[in-house]
């Protein structure tokens, strides 16, 4: 286990139950003493140690990937869209009653207002 620096989504707001004092003197928060602690950081100084990881590698890791990351993005964006059919066909053999039920609603809910989902594809 490990703390958890982040907060949980981005509409999260942590201060509500992080504690904004360190639990020990020399640390300017809480925050900052577990980053020193993070098993991470503490696993990549190691590999530093060893000769096996740098500072130049970790920034040229995180700049190819970052380039990865956009172009996905890219290409997803650019893909034709699902057909909503297999919104409810993916899972499982036979569908549930529930399921039946909001296939019906999204599809009436589609034909209500088709002018808002040009790109729907059924």
């Amino acid at each position: 286990m490990t703390y958890r620096i982040g907060a949980h989504s981005t509409s999260d707001d942590d201060s509500a139950y992080r504690n904004p004092h360190a639990p020990e003197q020399g640390w300017d928060s809480e925050r900052a003493y577990w980053e020193a602690r993070s098993p991470i950081i503490r696993f990549g100084r190691y590999l530093q140690s060893l000769g096996w990881w740098s500072p130049q590698m970790e920034e040229d890791l995180r700049k190819a990937t970052r380039k990865q990351v956009i172009k996905s993005l890219n290409d997803a964006s650019a893909a034709p869209k699902p057909n909503n059919a297999y919104l409810f066909s993916d899972v499982y053999d036979e569908p549930s009653w529930l399921q039946r039920d909001q296939e019906a609603a999204l599809n009436a809910h589609l034909d209500k207002y088709p002018e808002h989902y040009p790109a729907v594809v059924r």
